[in-house]
């Protein structure tokens, strides 16, 4: 509560909204396409390439929303103003380039299914144990198992869900609980990306959907036990 009134007194999601938005929309290039497109795997597969434009296009996004808040400031437009300005310039900038704002959103939001990492941020393991986690082979080994599990596991789940889309609104039918609980798994892992791929995503905002990957990954294998039976 601030001042009375409960309110959001963080700026930081409107211009990361705007500056991403900006950048998404501009001129495309093919350095531009690749930094975006190596990245999904790891930032690190990026830096290998292209260095610190990396960081500028990852992790620098609040930047260009620096420079237009002093020019709204300029304008005699202060605090929450500015936010709301900020975020419909961002939806304005997003519906110049719709189709290339929404290929730069899937880029990022597959992001969340690289969800295994040896090295997250704010996790500080045993000596023993970084050590470990920091042998290259190993590491990027774990990371590409789990993501091909997932991969698979989400791309069957979709197959399952549309071949029985039918029973979502039949509760009598054999198999209809496993149809509908992969439903709405999917509408909230749907929704869950479309609002964080529209500013960025790091590994951690990915560990809220892993149970449901989880669950998905065992609704897959369990039909496929069930057709074979």
């Amino acid at each position: 509560k601030h001042s009375g009134y409960y309110t959001l007194t963080d700026s930081r999601g409107s211009r990361h909204f705007y500056t991403k938005a900006v950048q998404r929309t501009a001129p495309l290039t093919k350095d531009v396409l690749m930094i975006s497109l190596l990245s999904v795997p790891g930032e690190k597969i990026c830096y290998k390439f292209y260095g610190e434009a990396c960081t500028e296009w990852g992790y620098n996004t609040v930047f260009l929303a620096i420079d237009k808040t002093v020019e709204l400031n300029a304008r005699g437009i202060f605090n929450e103003a500015v936010y709301k300005e900020l975020m419909r310039l961002g939806v304005k900038q997003a519906l110049f380039h719709p189709l290339q704002y929404a290929l730069f959103m899937t880029m990022e939001g597959s992001k969340l299914l690289f969800w295994e990492s040896t090295q997250i941020g704010y996790v500080i393991y045993p000596s023993w144990l970084e050590k470990i986690y920091n042998i290259g082979l190993l590491k990027n080994l774990l990371r590409l198992t789990i993501f091909l599990i997932t991969l698979f596991g989400v791309i069957a789940g979709v197959k399952f869900m549309f071949r029985k889309w039918r029973l979502l609104p039949d509760v009598t039918s054999p198999g209809h609980e496993r149809a509908q609980i992969t439903f709405f798994i999917f509408y909230f892992i749907f929704l869950y990306a479309v609002f964080y791929s529209s500013i960025t995503v790091i590994t951690r905002y990915a560990f809220p959907l892993v149970s449901l990957y989880m669950i998905v990954i065992a609704i897959v294998i369990n039909e496929i036990l069930l057709n074979r039976n």
